[in-house]
Formats: C-alpha cells, sequence, structure tokens
C-alpha cells in the first residue's frame, strides 16, 4: 500500500487511491490520520483550495479483507470515512457489500445506513442496511423484492426521499402525537374530576358513550395522515438541506418533543376542566339591599344550574366530554396546514356521529343515559362551553407553537421562514422589473422580454438592488436556478 498520496484531478472532486499490496495497510491508514489536517490545503485545478466536501475514497476488496482482520484499522478506517463524503468501494463481492454496511452501522452515533441496489448481488447489501431500495430494470427484481421500497429508476430515490420520504415522516409523527395528546387530554380531564369529587369514584359519564371516544376523532386524523402536506412538493427542492433535516434528525418524533406534548395535554386538560366546571356550576344571582343583582364568581355546585334546575350528572358530564371532542376536533384543524376536502367531509362525519350516536342511545328509557343528551342541549351553559373553550385551547396551541419557532426553532420552521422571505423578495423582483406602460406598452406582467440592444446588462433595478443580467433576448430573474458558462451568467 502506498504511504503517500498523490490527487488525481477529476474537476470539480478528486479522488485518492489509498489502498494496494505493496506495503502494509496499517503504515497507510496512518499515513490517511497523520495527513487528515493537510487535505484543506491540497490544490484543485484553477486555483481553488480543496477540503474534505471535495475529496473521494477508493478502497478495493482486498484492502477490506486486510482492514477486518485488525479491529484497530477497521476503527481507523470508519473514523477516515465519516470524515469524507464519498467512499467508493470496487471490486468488492456481495458478501463485502453486507460486511461494509454492517461495519458502518456499528459505528458510533448509530448512523442510518440506505442500501440501494439494481441486481441480486445486492439484495445481501439491502438486507443489511436499515432502509433497503431495489432498483426494478433490466436485471431482474432479486433486488426491488428484497427490498423495503422498489422505484423502477435510480432518478426516483429523490423523490423517494424528499416527497414521500419526508411528507410521511411528518404525517406519522403527527398521528402518534395527537393520539397520545387526545388520550392523555381525556384521562387528565377524569382525573381531575376524581379530585374535584372528592376521590369517590364517581364517574360523570357513561360507560358506553365514554369508550367511543377514539372512534368519534379517528377519521379526522387518518385524513390527515394520509394527505398533509407541510409546504407545497415544488418548495422542498429549494432548501433541500434544511427540508430533509426534519426526518434525518428525527425532530419532530422523539423523546424531548412527546414529553412536551404529553405535558401540555396535562395543562391543556387542567385548563379545560376548570373552565367548563365554572360554566356547569353556573353563576349565582345575589339581591342586594338596594334591589339589584350582583353575579358572584362561586357556583352552586356541580349538579345544579344557576337557576336551581338539576341536570343530573350525566348530562354535565356530557357537557364536559363534549367540550373534550370539540377541542381536539379543533386541534386536528389546526394541526392540518392544507386541509382539503376528504379531510372537511369526515371532519363534519364524525361531529354528526358522535350526536346521532349520543341522540339514539339516550332514546331507551330503560338506560341511566335516558334523554342526558336533551338535558344538556337545552342548557345555554352547552352551547357557551363547546364555543369558547376549545377556542381558547386552540390559541394557548399557537401561542405555544410561535414562542417556541421563535427561541427554538426546527428545521421546518426555518425552511417556512425562508420561503416566505424568498416569496417576498420573488415578489419585490417582479414589482421593481415591471415598466411604465408610458415607457413600454407590449410590457408583460412580472419579466420583460426585449432586445439584447435594448437592455443593460448588469443594472440595478429598484430598490432591492438586485441585479439582472441579459441572455439571448430575455431577461432573466435573479431568482432563477444559476449556473457558469464562459463569462455570461444563466
Amino acid at each position: 500500500m502506498c504511504t503517500n498520496y498523490s490527487p488525481v484531478f477529476l474537476s470539480p472532486a478528486f479522488s485518492l487511491s489509498l489502498f494496494s499490496l505493496s506495503f502494509s495497510l496499517s503504515t497507510a491508514v496512518s499515513s490517511v490520520t497523520s495527513n487528515a489536517n493537510k487535505l484543506s490545503s491540497l490544490s484543485v485545478g484553477g486555483g481553488n483550495t480543496a477540503s474534505l466536501n471535495d475529496l473521494a475514497l477508493i478502497v478495493d476488496g482486498i484492502s477490506l479483507e486486510g482492514l477486518w482482520a485488525s479491529e484497530d484499522l477497521k476503527t481507523k478506517f470508519v473514523d477516515i470515512v465519516q470524515s469524507i463524503p464519498t467512499v467508493i468501494a470496487c471490486r468488492v463481492s456481495p458478501l463485502q457489500k453486507a460486511a461494509l454496511v454492517r461495519m458502518v452501522k456499528a459505528a458510533p452515533g448509530n448512523p442510518v445506513t440506505l442500501g440501494i441496489g439494481d441486481g441480486a448481488n445486492d439484495v445481501g447489501m439491502i438486507h443489511e442496511s436499515r432502509v433497503g431500495v431495489g432498483i426494478s430494470g433490466k436485471e431482474g427484481r432479486h433486488a426491488a423484492n428484497a427490498a423495503d421500497f422498489a422505484i423502477a429508476q435510480f432518478r426516483f430515490v429523490v423523490n423517494l426521499l424528499m416527497e414521500h420520504g419526508r411528507f410521511n415522516y411528518i404525517r406519522c409523527s403527527k398521528l402518534v402525537l395527537y393520539s397520545f395528546f387526545k388520550n392523555l387530554l381525556l384521562v387528565s380531564t377524569l382525573f381531575y374530576y376524581c379530585v374535584y369529587s372528592g376521590f369517590s369514584g364517581t364517574i360523570p359519564l357513561y360507560s358506553i358513550v365514554f369508550s367511543g371516544y377514539n372512534f368519534y376523532l379517528g377519521l379526522p386524523i387518518l385524513a390527515l395522515g394520509a394527505t398533509d402536506f407541510d409546504i407545497p412538493r415544488k418548495d422542498v427542492y429549494k432548501f433541500p438541506l434544511e427540508a430533509y433535516a426534519t426526518g434525518r434528525l428525527g425532530e419532530m418524533l422523539n423523546l424531548k418533543n412527546m414529553a412536551k406534548w404529553c405535558c401540555f395535554a396535562f395543562v391543556q386538560g387542567l385548563l379545560l376542566f376548570i373552565v367548563v366546571i365554572r360554566f356547569i356550576s353556573g353563576p349565582t344571582w345575589v339581591s342586594t339591599y338596594d334591589g339589584y343583582f350582583s353575579l358572584s364568581i362561586y357556583g352552586t355546585g356541580l349538579n345544579t344550574t344557576g337557576g336551581g334546575i338539576g341536570l343530573g350528572i350525566y348530562s354535565e358530564g356530557f357537557i364536559l366530554y363534549t367540550v373534550c371532542i370539540f377541542a381536539m376536533q379543533y386541534k386536528v384543524v389546526s394541526m392540518f396546514i392544507r386541509p382539503n376536502w376528504i379531510f372537511w367531509t369526515v371532519w363534519l362525519l364524525s361531529f354528526g356521529g358522535y350526536f346521532l350516536f349520543t341522540y339514539v342511545y339516550g332514546l331507551f328509557p330503560s338506560l341511566d343515559w335516558f334523554h342526558a343528551m336533551p338535558g344538556a342541549l337545552q342548557s345555554p351553559i352547552f352551547w357557551l362551553a363547546i364555543l369558547l373553550v376549545p377556542i381558547m385551547l386552540v390559541i394557548s396551541d399557537y401561542t405555544f407553537e410561535h414562542v417556541m419557532s421563535r427561541f427554538d426553532p426546527s428545521s421546518r420552521d426555518l425552511v417556512v421562514a425562508k420561503l416566505a422571505e424568498d416569496a417576498a423578495l420573488h415578489r419585490d423582483s417582479e414589482n421593481d422589473d415591471r415598466p411604465s406602460n408610458s415607457t413600454n406598452n407590449s410590457a408583460t406582467s412580472g419579466f420583460c422580454l426585449r432586445p439584447i440592444s435594448q437592455s443593460t446588462a448588469g443594472t440595478n433595478h429598484g430598490s432591492a438592488g438586485t441585479t439582472m443580467t441579459t441572455t439571448g433576448n430575455v431577461v432573466t430573474s435573479p431568482m432563477a436556478p444559476r449556473h457558469v458558462s464562459g463569462n455570461n451568467t444563466v
């Protein structure tokens, strides 16, 4: 193995051939380790300074066998691999492919490995990877049948990762977090009622109605988990690193976020219970000496309204339970970034199914639930509670999320902020580039088409200070993708 390396220029990156059979593997690995700090000073064609991002490491199968014979060499090799963005393994067997993936997968930090193959010799590598993608093509369907995901062409990997993978990660995260949240909210409400009733064990709701909680709220979150998009598909590729970091870093479904949602469920459950209990208790109108009435902040008890009319414990439990249902229905609306007709359909069906079931179930005189729902609907307290309390909880949600996005922004928050800034710059550019009708009657809205002789290359337009560069007969926008060809900027 050669102990000194010589760069081979493969513009814009170059590769280093580090492994051969001339010298010992240990000497070569030690050389690479000791020269790691010198890589940034290497010069790539054109006088540009190279960095680790400009390097590629090539290793063959025979060298891999020698590396695996020593644990010390294997550790050093893994450290080098993690410092270089591209590693090419050539002339390796199917077993060596799988062993290479296994070695990287066992590295410190538990990295997530993705194996992509198109033939039968890639099956072992796909099985060893945490995520396997098979390409069905001329080499058969062995890899596609053994993989977690199958695609027709390699270029579809980008769509698989940036669209299907990212969107489904966010959707599944919302579904899991919402499922825990809605159940913890109900449990916390019942716990607070248990404390309020002196730990008597009284449940203010009929068991059959109580057990249908997840059925009433199941359809809307399933629609969200199947059809929601936090940002448009085309905008994902404008800032791919930040957009993909949401799933790569596990920012939504992790222990910290789960703990935050669980704690917030108990806090909102306490807020909901306190406000609803005050609604149920009702006001007390006290007659004063001068003949006027004043409102006392103390109610007359859980089982009576202000007029002394008893609703019954199940009717008042129905009010508390319905407010929980409405609060969760409003919350799923606030979680859905772009609601569609499917979501609104199942959302309204959930409401209709809940009221239909509770009404029909209360028509049987032999049940304790008899006439519980009509008694609650006749009370103005019911309509006031289901209108104000869920809206109050949604406002608290938005306030908390706004504060978190300010002080601890996630990758998605950064992407949304950059997209908003990009849209604002684009609107400013369109407004600045629109000529007046008196100057050019043939001007179009947005970008203007004119001969190159009538335009000035590199002229600043408007207060935004953007530079418009002419190419041919078209004035291009600085917001468009650009590449350099000769002396002209495209």
